[in-house]
């Protein structure tokens, strides 16, 4: 079981039906009909429980300053005030150029994570984050004001391919889509059209961040066992699959 108290950054939820379904059947043969020794598998319930989880004890509330977000790219992109001031001009009545910003993240439901049937074609994986509350919040006087907070919604689908010969793992990020936001708090910018902010932000993500990815990374090696115990040892991943519904 995964459980945990409730933090008081998130709303107090039902715990949702997280009934499993039958289990697969392992029958020692994939599908192309390699023989496998080992296998792993995850139950959509278990891994949906654990989210909520992580949901419900406050894990997924972060908030980044202007700093952490200079940290996190290495120096290449700074957040400030004069950031904000290209979309929201008004700001420049308010705060200097250098002052910096902070943005909160809350999600107000849990995220769920779907299995899609690889067989028709479908992602092996997709990832919703609806109801998530953004809060920008700028140094003005010496005080982090709340300048805007809106509510909206994430989707993605992911593909993995397992690469066998080279014994990686291809990871694609598709049909990655923002919607359904809806402003909640702008005051000090009452005249602002959020319609259009939203428009410019989202048009520059997707020059960015909302194109499909793709990365490949290393599976993992059995070489330490091997050399500890004297003895040939060799992991080889064959797939990943999904079972049931």
């Amino acid at each position: 079981a995964v459980a945990t108290q409730k933090h008081g950054c998130v709303p107090d939820l039902p715990v949702p039906d997280f009934s499993n379904g039958l289990p697969p059947v392992l029958t020692g043969l994939d599908k192309q009909g390699n023989v496998y020794h080992l296998a792993f598998v995850f139950a959509k319930a278990y891994l949906n429980r654990v989210l909520f989880t992580m949901f419900q004890s406050g894990l997924l509330c972060q908030s980044l300053n202007t700093n952490d977000i200079l940290n996190m790219t290495n120096g290449a992109f700074a957040v400030r005030a004069d950031t904000l001031t290209t979309i929201i001009p008004e700001l420049s009545d308010y705060a200097r150029d250098d002052s910096p910003v902070m943005i909160g993240i809350s999600p107000q439901s849990p995220p769920l994570i779907g299995f899609g049937d690889t067989e028709k074609g479908e992602s092996l994986l997709s990832f919703s984050f609806e109801n998530f509350r953004i809060a920008i919040y700028v140094d003005i006087f010496d005080r982090m004001v709340r300048l805007l907070q809106f509510k909206g919604s994430l989707s993605l689908q992911i593909d993995v391919q397992i690469l066998s010969e080279e014994q990686k793992a291809k990871i694609s990020l598709k049909d990655i889509k923002l919607y359904d936001f809806k402003e909640e708090f702008k005051e000090l910018i009452p005249d602002m059209d959020f319609d259009e902010i939203f428009k410019i932000l989202t048009d520059t993500l997707a020059k960015s961040l909302l194109t499909d990815q793709e990365f490949s990374i290393d599976l993992p090696s059995l070489d330490s066992f091997s050399q500890a115990l004297c003895m040939p040892l060799e992991l080889q991943i064959n797939e990943f699959s999904t079972y049931g519904s």
